[in-house]
């Protein structure tokens, strides 16, 4: 199930549904705690609902605690052009290759994106091995 709305919504977390789920019990507690004079037992009822109220304010505090990060705040441009499972990810750098024939050339483009919001440096080298059966592509890639 997916609530929100916007450019993505969010799937509803376990945090959330608890939270959700509480606030029916909670509501019914308060209405019969409050309904009456106050006696030991009406004192107890209200004593579980705030419980319970402040139960669920801690679910959705945990709840957007564990959904925003700084991952979330810069769009996703690699998700946009590529498709999943053409994407690699090192260390928190994402990339995709581009390969194409341009004339008699065969060009390679890398295009990475920094999953943090640090510096991050990038190291890659190529090799071509010419061997009886065609070329052999290497690929490497390291972060500094």
């Amino acid at each position: 199930m997916d609530i929100g709305s916007g450019e993505e919504a969010k799937p509803l977390t376990f945090q959330l549904a608890l939270a959700v789920l509480l606030v029916i019990p909670c509501l019914i507690l308060l209405l019969i705690g409050y309904r009456g004079q106050p006696s030991e037992y009406t004192v107890t009822i209200r004593l579980v609902g705030w419980t319970l109220v402040l139960l669920i304010a801690a679910f959705i505090v945990w709840h957007f605690k564990a959904t925003s990060s700084k991952r979330n705040v810069y769009p996703d441009v690699l998700k946009r052009i590529f498709e999943p499972k053409e994407i690699y990810e090192v260390k928190g750098v994402q990339f995709a290759f581009l390969m194409f024939q341009w004339n008699s050339e065969l060009r390679i483009v890398a295009i990475l994106q920094n999953m943090h919001d640090s510096i991050t440096g990038i190291q890659m080298d190529f090799a071509l091995q010419f061997t009886k059966k065609g070329i052999m592509r290497e690929r490497r890639l390291a972060k500094n």
